[in-house]
């Protein structure tokens, strides 16, 4: 019987660092039929001669050139273009055990959707952290680990059948979690989900932290009150009984104090204690949900406009999760 088509999405911006990695780890992969879709999201360093020179030579590899539209865009794309029985999603700066694809291929005859399990990978393949299971959920379980627990709501590390992802897209408005709006809306079309623990993603992450501007940081916390507010209605729309409000609350915060914690001004401080958005958010949160003491000092600085004590605040967050890198 011939073996099912697999289509790898990767979606490519300015990834020549990584590029070769992740694709040689996709090209080595114990299960042959694959469709490697590489979408080059108007890269400006190396990464489109990487691309036209590894499909030059392996068939199985297709390359789109296109302008710089996103990362959903480029998935959507993908999608489009794909013409396997199956997909499965890579970022261009991970890479793939080399038995990942025949691991979850052999379960998807009993299961709806298959999870490969992951690793944070340093730039000096050091691995950080792994996050593994080995388990069968239904999708209300599965989407409760996705909004509570380490699982993760990334698009990436899923084997999905093509007729569950038929007609479901990235949401293009927004740049943060777009992809737990789109696994989320593929999980709700399941019955079961299986998770696998004999091979792995590995995720490769910046141990020194990702530096951005105040416009970015403030633009990433609208993104993300946008993706979990649309959570929480298609949610409230589906057939699954679900209630996520104190879930999402906690997930809001969340985010939020993460890009905060990448302020380094007093002048971008104020301009946060100013947005009238995020304090509405961080006193509904406050006055509906349980939270940590971390948490809870966040919101306090935050809502009480106390500019120095949040810059120690900051100063604070950033020392402890050095420390506890270097256990």
């Amino acid at each position: 019987m011939k073996e099912k088509l697999v289509s790898i999405i990767i979606p490519v911006y300015n990834s020549e660092k990584y590029l070769e990695i992740c694709i040689n780890s996709i090209l080595k992969q114990t299960y042959k039929n694959l469709e490697v879709i590489l979408i080059n999201d108007g890269s400006v360093d190396n990464s489109e001669k990487i691309c036209d020179d590894l499909s030059s030579k392996d068939k199985r590899i297709k390359v789109i050139h296109k302008k710089n539209e996103g990362v959903s865009v480029a998935r959507n794309i993908g999608l489009e273009l794909s013409t396997g029985d199956y997909i499965f999603f890579i970022d261009s700066d991970d890479y793939l055990d080399k038995t990942v694809i025949s691991d979850m291929i052999r379960y998807c005859d009993n299961y709806d959707v298959v999870k490969c399990s992951y690793k944070f990978v340093g730039h000096d393949k050091k691995v950080s952290n792994i996050i593994s299971r080995d388990k069968v959920y239904n999708a209300e379980d599965f989407i409760k680990e996705i909004l509570s627990t380490d699982i993760g709501g990334h698009s990436w590390g899923y084997l999905l059948k093509k007729s569950i992802v038929e007609d479901i897209y990235f949401d293009e408005n927004t740049s943060c979690m777009e992809d737990t709006i789109f696994i989320i809306k593929c999980i709700l079309r399941c019955s079961t989900i299986k998770c696998i623990n004999s091979s792995y993603y590995n995720y490769m992450y910046n141990e020194n932290g990702i530096t951005c501007s105040s416009i970015r940081i403030f633009k990433n916390i609208n993104d993300y009150m946008y993706s979990v507010n649309k959570i929480e209605t298609i949610i409230a729309d589906s057939r699954i009984n679900y209630e996520c409000y104190e879930d999402l609350l906690r997930k809001k915060i969340i985010l939020i104090e993460a890009e905060v914690a990448k302020i380094t001004t007093k002048q971008d401080l104020k301009i946060l204690f100013e947005n009238k958005n995020i304090n509405k958010e961080l006193n509904q949160i406050r006055n509906n949900t349980e939270l940590n003491i971390l948490y809870k000092i966040f919101s306090y600085l935050v809502v009480n406009k106390k500019c120095f004590m949040m810059m120690f605040y900051i100063r604070a967050r950033r020392l402890l999760k050095r420390v506890i890198k270097g256990r």
